[in-house]
């Protein structure tokens, strides 16, 4: 994850973090790609609206977060344009152990991917019931902010409450149509 300090800066743009911003976290791309300097950085959510760049960079966070998902069998639901995922819990297991693994512990987060945004709708499992409902908002702003909402609100229809998610870890994985 990046680290902020009062003066650090938006990579795009190179001004101070003045306004509503995100951060990457972990590096998807070569040294010597092009996108590499955006990874573990700090980049405000108007910089990212307007950024040709986008949605190749946001797809290599996108892509790992749904391999990592699909591997440790903590992806819940998935879509063509977001995933709901879960973790960590002690016992990490393929998707037909998910059962299973509730008798052991219970995730410690719950989160929403978007394919075209570097950045994820994060909640504690136990604060899905406010999350769900608007929490998911903070912090955001803008563009960034409108495709949230959008997407929560397919989400809400899935796991509109605490037990929909924990019906959701309790079923495995699935694809929604």
């Amino acid at each position: 994850m990046a680290l902020i300090f009062e003066s650090s800066k938006c990579v795009i743009c190179g001004e101070l973090l003045d306004r509503p911003y995100t951060t990457t976290w972990g590096v998807f791309f070569p040294v010597g790609s092009s996108l590499y300097r955006y990874c573990d950085a700090a980049l405000h959510f108007d910089c990212l609206e307007k950024w040709p760049e986008r949605a190749e960079f946001s797809a290599g966070y996108y892509n790992a977060a749904l391999e990592n998902y699909r591997s440790s069998g903590n992806i819940l639901i998935e879509q063509d344009n977001w995933i709901l995922g879960c973790g960590p819990t002690r016992h990490n297991k393929p998707p037909e152990w998910m059962s299973g693994r509730l008798r052991n512990e219970l995730p410690h987060y719950a989160e929403v991917r978007l394919p075209n945004w570097p950045f994820r709708l994060y909640s504690y499992w136990s604060d899905w019931d406010t999350f769900i409902d608007v929490g998911y908002q903070e912090g955001l702003a803008g563009e960034a902010l409108k495709v949230s909402e959008q997407v929560m609100s397919e989400v809400r229809r899935v796991a509109p409450d605490s037990r929909a998610l924990h019906d959701l870890l309790e079923k495995g994985y699935s694809r929604v149509s």
